[in-house]
C-alpha cells in the first residue's frame, strides 16, 4: 500500500519543464552556462556521473521530456525541445504553423535551409541581443517541429555534437 501511494505520489508530480518557456537563456531548471554538477541538482531526471573527458555529449536521461540537453567542457551550451507543449517568450508553441512564426519574430529572423541531408527542413535563426545566443525554430516547411537555443555556435552543430 505504502509503495502504491509513493508510486502515485511519484507519477502525479509535474515535470519542473512542463508549463516552462524556453528563452534565450534556456527552460525551467535548466539554463545555458550551467555547470554539470548544478544540472545534477535541478529537478528532473538526469544522468548521473561525469563524463569521460572533456568532450560534448546530452546528459538528458529521460526521453519523454522531448527535450535534449548538449554540454561541453562541463557545461549546459545547447537545449533542444521537440514535441507539443513546449513554447517560446513569445508564445510560439511546437506543432504551430510556420507562417505564425514567421508573423511573431518578424524583422528578427534569418531563414535558410537546414543541411543538405534534410530536404525541406528550414530554420529560422533568431539572434539574443547580444548576439552570443541564438533561438533556433526548425520547421519541416509548414509547422513548427523544434526549438534550440544555445551559444551561436553549438546550434551551428548539424547532428548532436558535429
Amino acid at each position: 500500500m505504502i509503495t502504491l501511494l509513493a508510486l502515485s505520489l511519484l507519477l502525479s508530480t509535474p515535470s519542473p519543464f512542463s508549463g516552462a518557456v524556453l528563452t534565450f537563456d534556456g527552460v525551467g531548471p535548466a539554463r545555458l552556462g550551467m555547470s554539470v554538477s548544478e544540472l545534477r541538482r535541478a529537478p528532473g531526471k538526469f544522468r548521473r556521473g561525469d563524463p569521460p573527458d572533456d568532450s560534448c555529449y546530452y546528459p538528458i536521461a529521460d526521453p519523454s521530456l522531448n527535450m535534449a540537453i548538449m554540454v561541453r567542457k562541463a557545461r549546459i551550451v545547447r537545449i533542444e525541445l521537440a514535441g507539443r507543449g513546449h513554447a517560446t517568450e513569445a508564445g510560439l508553441f511546437v506543432g504551430e504553423p510556420v507562417e505564425r512564426a514567421r508573423g511573431l519574430y518578424s524583422g528578427h529572423f534569418h531563414e535558410h535551409e537546414f543541411h543538405t541531408f534534410a530536404p525541406g527542413v528550414t530554420h529560422l535563426d533568431i539572434e539574443s541581443p547580444d548576439r552570443g545566443r541564438m533561438l533556433v525554430i526548425e520547421t519541416d516547411g509548414r509547422i513548427v517541429t523544434k526549438f534550440i537555443v544555445g551559444t551561436s555556435k553549438a546550434v551551428e552543430y548539424a547532428y548532436g555534437c558535429l
